[in-house]
Parts: structure tokens; sequence; C-alpha cells
């Protein structure tokens, strides 16, 4: 017999910014302290990605 099923799913954004600094651990918190603006999106066709399914009550 079928069910119905809920699925859940993310579109995977891709961005980058370019940091300048002594080591990758300095421009990781560099990266992380910048605001959402500051970043360059990667084109990408953003597939959606299934993360969880979970069996819908029919009652």
């Amino acid at each position: 017999m079928r069910k119905d099923y809920k699925v859940y799913g993310d579109k995977v954004h891709k961005y980058y910014v370019t940091i300048n600094a002594d080591s990758a651990d300095i421009a990781w918190d560099a990266a992380q302290a910048m605001t959402t603006d500051m970043w360059q999106a990667v084109p990408t066709d953003d597939v959606i990605d299934p993360y969880h399914v979970e069996e819908m009550d029919n009652n």
C-alpha cells in the first residue's frame, strides 16, 4: 500500500571571499567575521539535496 512521505531538502549555495592573511587559520577566522554581503556567489545550478524523509500520519 502506498503511503505519503514528507521529504525535506535544501538548496546548496556556494560562496567565496578572497582574504589576504598570514595563515589559513587567520583567513578562516576573518571569513567567519564577514557579513553576508561581503561574499561572492559561485555560479551553480543549485540542485535541491534531500536530507530527511518521514512517513506522514494519514488519519
